[in-house]
């Protein structure tokens, strides 16, 4: 084996030339497949992390907060209320409003506070300008973290904010991001509800003189009970039901959501968001299927030349013991070396692309799928390197090879 390997790494130094031209082809084939993979899945981005919502039993409530005809006893406007008036609720998805108790040099902050949910901070990531995502960093006890937006406050990564816990304990509040501003976030969405789609709740969030948006500072809101502060949820609220709860009893739900606010079925979100994705999907199409067609049409043509440049080699192993299928091997192991440093090539160009700030709006990432995609690319690539060597060489004469390519 060893010696098929080095023999394959030879083949490759031996026609250096065309086998760079490969490794850039590959590369850009890989490159291309990300992009594509990446286009494709960010019609999902906003879909993602309230999928486990908008496909199920669930429930999205706007609950007022205190008002007039609103008595106390009947709010919707605390995890704990909903769990307490609706015992089918499983989990709930919402964006909270609070304050911090900032103390000392720091009082004289005045940004409002937003808490997101488990599932928005694992889920979901905004654009930043700096720093890094709540998921992104480590908890530390006496310590919050916290993203901002724009702000007047003149808040930016790494400042540290002296504030204390309800019950007195001090604690630090630490920037460990800012968002960019216009970027989107997990919000309240507004418009007609019956056509709320998933990318609804995450509008697009721009703070300046124009507009009459306020500056946040977003934490997780597990660090909201943690400190214990009081908190409301700010008109905007996900309830997964339990999947025997009755269709009467959901609109008894409804019901007492209408009554203390607004609500609706959520699962015609889910169903407005898919009708959505499927119609930009086939506007994608295209470019998915162009993009195939180049992948497949570029490694056969690029698996076919490198064959045709080692005949010689071939008839000359051939000669000298080896069989076809062991020539086969030699030119696998070849093929390996281009894909290894083809893959090597094209994160270089993306980690370049990326720390560069060329990458910074797109929605290129890389993932799982990505992953998938590429392995496709390089497998597709290897394949077609064992079937093209014994197209043409598997009933040739080795004197005629070496004859022809004298």
């Amino acid at each position: 084996m060893f010696t098929y390997i080095k023999l394959g790494y030879l083949e490759f130094v031996r026609n250096l030339k065309i086998n760079l031209l490969i490794v850039i082809e590959i590369a850009a084939v890989l490159i291309t497949a990300i992009f594509t993979v990446s286009s494709v899945r960010s019609q999902l981005r906003f879909y993602e992390p309230l999928s486990n919502y908008l496909n199920s039993k669930s429930l999205y409530i706007i609950p007022e907060t205190l008002s007039n005809r609103v008595s106390y006893d009947k709010q919707l406007t605390s995890y704990e209320a909903i769990f307490e008036k609706i015992p089918e609720a499983e989990s709930v998805c919402a964006q909270t409003s609070f304050s911090f108790n900032f103390t000392g040099n720091s009082m004289n902050v005045s940004i409002r506070g937003m808490g997101y949910p488990e599932e928005i901070v694992e889920g979901f990531k905004p654009l930043l300008e700096d720093g890094k995502w709540l998921s992104e960093v480590s908890q530390e006890d006496g310590v919050v973290n916290a993203v901002v937006t724009e702000n007047y406050s003149n808040l930016e990564v790494g400042d540290e904010l002296t504030a204390e816990t309800e019950s007195g304990e001090p604690i630090t509040v630490r920037i460990v991001g800012k968002i960019k501003n216009s970027a989107a976030i997990f919000k309240k969405p507004s418009g007609d509800m019956s056509s709320y789609k998933a990318d609804d709740f995450f509008p697009n969030y721009l703070i300046n003189s124009d507009t009459q948006n306020e500056p946040y500072i977003i934490v997780a809101q597990e660090d909201i009970d943690r400190c214990g502060y009081y908190y409301y949820i700010d008109k905007c609220a996900l309830i997964k039901l339990d999947d025997s709860t009755s269709d009467e009893r959901v609109e008894e739900i409804l019901s007492l959501a209408m009554s203390v606010g607004s609500g609706m079925n959520a699962e015609s979100i889910g169903e407005n968001t898919m009708d959505e994705v499927k119609t930009n999907l086939i506007f994608l199409l295209p470019i998915v299927v162009g993009v195939l067609l180049f992948t497949i049409v570029t490694t056969i043509c690029m698996s076919a030349i490198n064959a045709k440049k080692q005949l010689r080699s071939y008839g000359v192993y051939y000669i000298c013991g080896s069989r076809w299928k062991q020539c086969v091997f030699i030119s696998v192991f070849s093929s390996i070396v281009t894909a290894a440093i083809a893959a090597v090539l094209a994160a270089l160009a993306l980690f370049i692309g990326d720390k560069s700030g060329l990458l910074k709006n797109t929605v290129i990432e890389f993932g799982s799928w990505q992953l998938l995609a590429c392995l496709a690319v390089v497998v597709l690539y290897l394949i077609t390197a064992i079937i093209m060597p014994l197209a043409i060489i598997g009933r040739t004469n080795p004197r005629e090879i070496l004859k022809n390519n004298e």
